[in-house]
């Protein structure tokens, strides 16, 4: 999938944030006189600062608008994430402000706000591009093309993920001490063969955490969800950044210049390539 090429254009939106822009702005550095964001290129392998808001490295061409035919794009997958961008974006200002009072508790925006989180486990870019060179799977996923199967996946495995999420307690730590980075793949799934206990998190910015675990009473029917401080934790951060790292494949993002330098020494080609050679994609 290309990132920056070209195409004809078609209907539909032709950049795509696979990591939401409303999470981005988190990491914004507003603290000179124009904003931007802090962030190493993996594949250039250069710090580098980009003005603005819009957060442009982190978009793809076309990620969710499968080809259909040279003059039609079906939005339908890309539709279904944006439902959830409303709670997403909640949810991230009351944890970068520290306030949980700015985040509503409706069971609606609650359970938007969660997919929104989990979805980020299957829609990156690098997660699509590795599912797109499996041998026929749009074949085994019954459409056209490897695009339209890996749309159709992305889809298939957050809705999987939901269902199995279904009765879980969720909790968003907040003014965590140090500062966690965030990259191309946010989302830490830490549910299969996971002991003594699953786990799966996300950093909403630079000094919050949205975390997930099983409930004690297995039988429950509901979610909950829960704000929590988390100024004592001072193993939190540095265990977050741990997995960033290792996660990271195209960018990471950090919230000052000095940041990025330093954690861009864990970022080199070969430990890059070591990490790749480690990776395992699951199909739902």
């Amino acid at each position: 999938m290309n990132r920056s090429s070209g195409s004809p254009a078609n209907s539909g939106k032709r950049f795509n944030h696979a990591v939401s822009n409303c999470l981005l702005k988190n990491w914004l550095d507003e603290s000179g006189q124009l904003p931007g964001h802090h962030y190493f290129d993996l594949e250039t392998q250069k710090y580098k600062f980009e003005l603005g808001r819009r957060a442009k490295f982190a978009q793809t061409e076309y990620l969710y608008m499968p080809l259909i035919n040279a003059d039609d794009r079906s939005s339908f997958v890309e539709d279904w994430f944006s439902v959830d961008e409303g709670g997403l974006g909640l949810l991230c200002k009351a944890a970068a402000k520290g306030n949980p009072d700015l985040f509503p508790i409706e069971t609606r925006i609650v359970s938007r706000a969660v997919r929104a989180c989990v979805s980020f486990g299957s829609r990156s870019l690098y997660h699509l591009t590795v599912l797109a060179q499996i041998p026929r799977l749009a074949d085994e996923m019954e459409v056209e093309t490897a695009h339209q199967a890996i749309a159709k996946m992305a889809l298939l495995a957050t809705q999987a993920k939901m269902e199995n999420f279904y009765n879980w307690d969720f909790v968003v730590a907040i003014n965590i001490p140090g500062c966690i980075p965030i990259c191309d793949q946010p989302f830490m799934d830490f549910t299969i063969g996971r002991k003594p206990k699953p786990l799966i998190f996300m950093p909403l910015s630079p000094h919050s955490l949205f975390m997930g675990t099983p409930p004690d009473d297995l039988e429950r029917k509901h979610m909950t969800f829960s704000w929590r401080d988390g100024s004592l934790d001072f193993q939190l951060s540095g265990n977050a950044t741990k997995s960033i790292i290792a996660t990271a494949r195209h960018w990471l993002v950090g919230q000052s210049k000095n940041q990025v330098v330093e954690l861009s020494t864990q970022l080199s080609p070969d430990l890059i390539q070591q990490r790749i050679a480690s990776d395992r994609i699951v199909l739902i």
